[in-house]
């Protein structure tokens, strides 16, 4: 069940699942956020921010009221919500959509809904896929659909699809980002921490963001540049990031297509545990990097 709340700020509840939701609004941009169930939100400041940005790319103009827009929305969407129980009081998502509609107006769009109490599994085995994702900046709501046939085709067995270029290079996964880690270099006995940069097509994540800070703080050699699945060899540790599951330790990595860039078939194994020792280490570190807010501000 879903708490929604239109352009307009009329609210509905319903059976819509978020890539539903999502597809209903092909034009728009969105970002989602992660909501504890002590009612603290989780980075609100940095999802905006890149909205707002996202918003700007896909659009040539600016959501200039978004900040104001949002306040109002929060109030009315939480003070509802508050008056829910299934929406109050547990780990929730909250999705945040803006859209230019064919006045030239912009419009936000938000989507509360509580997260299934699963226990997730020690590690994830992943596929490899291809090519980067056609608008790769942009957390736009048109990928939910352009990603369809990717996750229909996924291996059984595998949680995430990886995006691949023609030189072999890793850029992201559908809903993650990617990250692997070296052994410690022969020489200087230290470890690297890789992951797709700027310059690279992919998604900027929050959570992503979180971990390079967390990294840079634990003295990790930081490379922001796609690993390139022909190094495999050196990595150590594998894991992918969003702001929903946090930091989700690879187990596998595997390639079925036999296409430019990844010339042959391979399933490849990181040596284990499962999280490895500098994803532990990131893992705790990551919190006490987020900022939080309290829903209470908003009732």
């Amino acid at each position: 069940m879903a708490l929604i709340l239109g352009d307009d700020q009329s609210v509905t509840i319903g059976e819509v699942s978020p890539p539903d939701f999502l597809r209903k609004y092909p034009r728009g941009v969105y970002t989602t956020i992660h909501i504890l169930s002590n009612n603290e939100m989780i980075d609100i400041a940095l999802h905006l921010d890149r909205l707002k940005r996202n918003y700007l790319e896909l659009n040539g103009s600016e959501f200039s009221e978004l900040d104001s827009v949002v306040d109002y929305t929060m109030k009315n969407l939480f003070s509802c919500a508050k008056a829910k129980d299934q929406f109050w009081g547990s780990k929730r998502m909250l999705i945040l959509l803006a859209i230019q509609s064919e006045a030239n107006k912009s419009k936000l769009h938000a989507y509360l809904k509580p997260l299934p109490m699963i226990k997730l599994p020690a590690s994830f085995s992943v596929s490899l896929s291809g090519p980067p994702r056609s608008l790769p900046h942009v957390k736009a709501c048109r990928w939910v659909e352009d990603r369809k046939t990717l996750e229909e085709q996924k291996p059984n067995g595998c949680s995430e699809v990886l995006l691949v270029d023609k030189e072999g290079c890793i850029m992201e996964g559908l809903i993650n980002n990617f990250f692997v880690v070296t052994y410690p270099d022969l020489q200087s006995g230290r470890q690297r921490i890789m992951t797709a940069g700027s310059q690279d097509p992919s998604l900027e994540g929050i959570m992503a963001k979180r971990v390079l800070e967390a990294a840079k703080e634990l003295n990790l050699d930081i490379e922001t540049m796609a690993p390139n699945v022909k190094g495999r060899g050196a990595w150590c540790e594998a894991f992918m990031t969003n702001s929903i599951r946090g930091l989700q330790p690879i187990s596998r990595i595997m390639c079925t297509q036999i296409r430019e860039g990844l010339p042959v078939e391979f399933e490849f194994q990181l040596p284990g545990p499962f999280p490895g020792s500098i994803t532990c280490e990131l893992g705790e570190r990551v919190p006490k990097l987020q900022q939080v807010t309290h829903l209470e501000s908003y009732v």
